[in-house]
Formats: structure tokens, sequence, C-alpha cells
């Protein structure tokens, strides 16, 4: 257990001074988010994290409840339309992203995942330096976690989400 709050306080810290860091914040003037989201825009992400396995259930006595993994998320997204609907609550764009996914297991034994998916996100640009959207896409990825209790392979995932 103290691995694991080792771990947390780590993680907790460093995503704490990537958020701190000035520059990255917008400033102000970028917006509405007209200027920045648009036919041709491009934009390019990236998110890191830790995951742990969890009882859900009748998962109380296998391997999965013990997984730890890093996970690391790069993304690209290009616009497709200009702003549609202005001076609507809803207006916005639609974009294309595509997001590449990797987890790297190291708990209770080392595997990895690695995805694809493509997706179309509706990005809501009435707000200013709020732009909540909803998205849908589809994938596919390959698991090699080998535990006893999980099959290894192929997997196709649906996507979809919102974001407030």
């Amino acid at each position: 257990m103290r691995f694991r709050q080792a771990n947390l306080g780590f993680w907790i810290l460093l995503g704490g001074i990537l958020l701190a860091r000035p520059g990255l914040a917008a400033e102000s003037g970028d917006f509405p988010g007209s200027r920045q989201f648009g036919k041709g825009e491009q934009r390019i992400g990236l998110g890191v994290g830790y995951g742990y396995g969890f009882e859900f259930l009748r998962s109380r006595d296998n391997e999965n409840s013990e997984v730890e993994h890093a996970v690391v998320l790069p993304s690209w997204s290009v616009g497709l339309t200009d702003p549609l609907a202005a001076g609507h609550w809803y207006e916005g764009n639609v974009d294309l992203v595509s997001e590449a996914q990797l987890l790297l297991n190291h708990e209770p034994r080392s595997g990895y995942f690695g995805a694809g998916t493509l997706s179309f996100r509706y990005n809501f640009l009435g707000l200013d330096r709020f732009v909540p959207f909803v998205n849908a896409g589809a994938g596919m990825g390959y698991l090699s976690y080998d535990l006893d209790d999980q099959r290894d392979g192929f997997n196709f995932a649906l996507q979809t989400g919102r974001k407030r």
C-alpha cells in the first residue's frame, strides 16, 4: 500500500506542476472560440496518467483488481467545419480526432495495451474560455496483460463521450 500512495502523490504533484505552468492556460484575447476552432485548424494533445484496477461485482478473487499501469494518450485533431449556428447556444464546429492509447502494465505482471481511435467531435463554442464537446467514434487495439482471468488479443472499441 505504501508503494501505491507514493506513486499517487507523485502523479498528483506532477499534474499540479504542469497545470500551474504559465503559458499552458489560454491568454486573454484568445477567445471567442471561433478564432481557434475552424476548418483546417489543427490541435495536438497529450494525456498521461496512472491507473489501478478495482473490484467490480464478482471480481474479488481475480487479478484484475491488482492491475497497475501507466497511461499515455497522444491525440491530433483537425477542424472539418468553420463555426456553425453563429449567435445560438449550440454554436460550434466539427473536428476529426485521431487518438492513440498506450497502457504499460507492471502489476501483477508486465504487459501492454495499444490502440488507436478515430472520432468526430462537436465543440460548443458559445461560451468564453470554456469549450464543452460531444464525440463519437471507433477504434481497434491489442491487449497483452497475461492475466489468468482475462483474455488477451485484439479489441474493438466504440467511443462516445461528452465534456462540460
